[in-house]
């Protein structure tokens, strides 16, 4: 959803509750600039569409454009990172330690950006929200208020708002 929203010009707020920024900013280069950690083919799906509708899938053997293992693999990476130009900007990616931080200490860091750094976000992704300070009493409950809280940010601020959520391995077969 990051990556999306900056290849669209919008201003990105990451939150990490569980990677510092220094594993997170990687990923969005990896991500923006087909980087790959090593020079090995993967395999590249693609979509055969006929007439506005989908014909079949079609996969191909692809060689990473950009490897951190190749010879001059950063050095390439950073001059594709210069064409991309000032919209890499707009990322700002923020990590809080797990279970510290509360909505109206997400409320203080987004003014923090908009006061200071003159960063107002048009995203803001948050990973992810049951992570973040809850009552432990009633995790249901509280998380389920924290996120009303969290869209109640979304809508005065004029804001996407996304907040991935993970299930465990027997949500997988769940009916509900």
């Amino acid at each position: 959803c990051g990556r999306q929203a900056l290849m669209q010009g919008a201003k990105v707020v990451h939150v990490s509750l569980e990677l510092e920024e220094e594993q997170v900013v990687p990923r969005y280069y990896q991500a923006l600039f087909a980087a790959a950690e090593t020079d090995e083919e993967y395999v590249h799906p693609e979509l055969v569409i006929s007439k506005g509708k989908l014909i079949k899938t079609k996969e191909t053997l692809t060689e990473p454009e950009i490897s951190f293992r190749e010879p001059g693999g950063v050095r390439k990476l950073r001059n594709e990172m210069k064409k991309f130009g000032p919209r890499l900007g707009n990322l700002v990616v923020k990590s809080f330690p797990t279970a510290s931080l509360t909505v109206s200490a997400l409320e203080g860091y987004l003014d923090y950006l908009e006061e200071v750094e003159e960063f107002i976000p048009q995203v803001c992704i948050i990973d992810y929200p049951k992570l973040m300070k809850l009552d432990s009493k009633d995790l249901r409950i509280s998380l389920g208020r924290t996120v009303e809280e969290l869209r109640g940010v979304a809508m005065s601020r004029n804001l996407a708002m996304v907040l991935p959520h993970q299930g465990t391995r027997a949500s997988m077969g769940a009916r509900r």
